[in-house]
């Protein structure tokens, strides 16, 4: 192999490692500004079966903790229309909760302030126009979703990406889920 030919596949092999999606496929966003992967899946679903597909995908429905984020998450809404993020009051609790256990640190409610309590509205929608957050019942409303996860350390080669579940498969997981882990608690 002569020096220049080397060179050149030395270079493309640098090149394509160093311009992979930090998030592992094109599929996910990466967002800069915190480090985090995001997704948006158009399928209209409920709150529990959002939060059940993000977990497929070792994610969560998506926390919010700043204006930036919130920017960020209502870009990504748009196509949508609104999203399910993943805080909802669990339990009895009357207090906003992430799925993922991190802070409920930033508010940005329709109207400019969180609206009254309603028993059976325990889950929020950002609407993608506006950005703005919605009180919405977690079992009968159906939206989109956006999921989030850290990013992913790439290795050398990928090999090819598998989904092993088929709908039935899915459907099943999906029931067995909600009893183990949202149902109960919601």
């Amino acid at each position: 192999m002569t020096p220049i030919i080397l060179f050149v596949s030395i270079g493309l092999l640098l090149s394509s490692v160093f311009a992979r999606n930090p998030c592992g496929t094109p599929e996910w966003r990466y967002s800069p500004h915190n480090g985090k992967c995001y997704k948006l899946f158009d399928e209209q679903v409920d709150w529990t079966s959002g939060e059940f597909t993000c977990d497929f995908y070792g994610a969560h429905l998506v926390s919010i903790h700043n204006a930036a984020d919130n920017q960020f998450v209502a870009e990504l809404a748009k196509q949508a229309g609104t999203v399910w993020i993943g805080a909802a009051m669990f339990g009895g609790s009357r207090s906003y909760t992430y799925g993922d256990k991190s802070n409920f640190d930033f508010e940005n409610w329709e109207g400019g302030f969180r609206p009254a309590y309603v028993r059976r509205n325990k889950c929020i929608h950002l609407d993608g126009q506006s950005g703005k957050w919605l009180q919405r019942c977690c079992t009968i409303d159906l939206t989109a979703f956006i999921c989030q996860k850290d990013p992913i350390e790439l290795p050398g080669e990928i090999i090819e990406e598998i989904s092993p579940f088929d709908k039935a498969a899915i459907e099943k997981n999906t029931i067995d889920f909600r009893r183990r882990k949202f149902i109960r608690r919601l």
